[in-house]
């Protein structure tokens, strides 16, 4: 099968390599069709360099279609799977060119916010419109993208199979009896935080990329409504990297606030469990990784209520309305009495035990592009 893809980084980066790791171990080879400077790194899958941008270019997106067709043509009735609404509309467009009766079967995956004003607005919904009617099943990573592939004619709308990584053998979360005992008994279940808790600062973990659609500055802006308001030490350490580095540094350095930037991360499950409670101030999300990673190791979360997060965590975090310093502010001060912890840490667990995995993720392929 074929996996075509725009450039992409972070989480959907992940999710796609994982996909091409599950098919090609369960006997379905792959091949990845994108961009070559972004390749997925692995010896087992085939590449085709694939000119398709994140923005509209009539003459790079022509070329894109013309080339799909070609590699179409070339495997008739190959099963493809797009990514994003860019790479869904180009693969409809490249399929029409081919015989009805030599078409595989087409899915594409929705893993990004649609965009709400000015020409990128009328330019998504046109490739919205082309995706949803062309396509013969729409994965939505949040219910805002579900219905809008609905209205825009999809007739096969499914929610889309994001799994995390579980904890491994040597990286286990806490047990679920000692987070229920800490839940009943009013306390901190956390062993790094030491016995004197007035003197300790309330450690705020926030793993995200420095890009505008994390919101950072409205999680910066809750921390100084903490400080107005007397509450006691609160640190936010924020593991990530992007292109707002050097904004976030400006707005750290002129607030005074116990706000840390850690640059990218490679121990994020140890970061998660010396933190008292993981923060995430999106004012987008789809089924975000990191809240998964967050849940399956038993940890405290405050999300924003935004795209599917609530998908993600039902009533296992402590879910404010996205761009409200005001709110999260408040969801910290109730975060840092211990029996909430220790509550929201139980409901993390229980939580975790449903959310999907790689199995779930290759049944959902496998069936939609009837592979078996």
């Amino acid at each position: 099968m074929i996996i075509i893809r725009p450039r992409a980084a972070g989480g959907i980066l992940s999710h796609i390599r994982d996909e091409h790791r599950m098919l090609t171990a369960a006997g379905h080879p792959t091949l990845d069709a994108g961009p070559t400077d972004d390749a997925i790194p692995a010896s087992a899958i085939h590449h085709h360099g694939m000119p398709i941008g994140a923005r509209p270019h009539p003459l790079r997106d022509l070329r894109a279609v013309l080339a799909l067709r070609t590699l179409l043509g070339r495997s008739p009735s190959v099963a493809v799977h797009a990514h994003g609404v860019r790479a869904g509309a180009l693969a409809v467009l490249a399929r029409r060119g081919c015989a009805p009766e030599r078409r595989g079967r087409l899915i594409v995956t929705l893993h990004n916010a649609l965009p709400t004003r000015g020409v990128s607005a009328a330019v998504g919904a046109v490739l919205l419109r082309i995706t949803a009617r062309g396509a013969d099943g729409i994965l939505a990573v949040s219910p805002d993208l579900a219905d809008a592939a609905r209205a825009a004619g999809a007739e096969q709308v499914e929610r889309a199979v994001i799994p995390a990584q579980r904890p491994g053998a040597t990286d286990a979360p806490r047990d679920s009896e000692e987070l229920a005992s800490a839940r009943r008994d009013g306390r901190d279940p956390n062993p790094s935080r030491g016995t004197d808790t007035d003197s300790e600062p309330l450690r705020l973990l926030m793993p995200a990329r420095l890009a505008p659609q994390k919101d950072i500055p409205t999680a910066l802006a809750a921390m100084a409504l903490l400080k107005e308001r007397g509450m006691g030490p609160v640190r936010l350490d924020i593991a990530g990297e992007g292109p707002l580095r050097h904004h976030l540094e400006q707005l750290i350095a002129g607030s005074g606030e116990e706000a840390h930037l850690l640059g990218h991360r490679t121990d994020l499950p140890a970061l998660m469990a010396d933190a008292d409670v993981i923060v995430q101030s999106s004012v987008w999300e789809g089924q975000p990784v990191a809240i998964q990673e967050a849940l399956h190791r038993g940890c405290a979360v405050i999300a924003t209520d935004a795209g599917g997060t609530r998908w993600v965590t039902e009533d296992a975090a402590l879910l404010v309305p996205p761009a409200d310093p005001s709110a999260l502010a408040d969801a910290i001060v109730q975060m840092s009495d211990a029996a909430v912890r220790a509550d929201f840490r139980l409901r993390a667990l229980r939580r975790s035990h449903s959310l999907p995995g790689d199995a779930d993720l290759l049944e959902q392929i496998t069936r939609l592009l009837q592979l078996d």
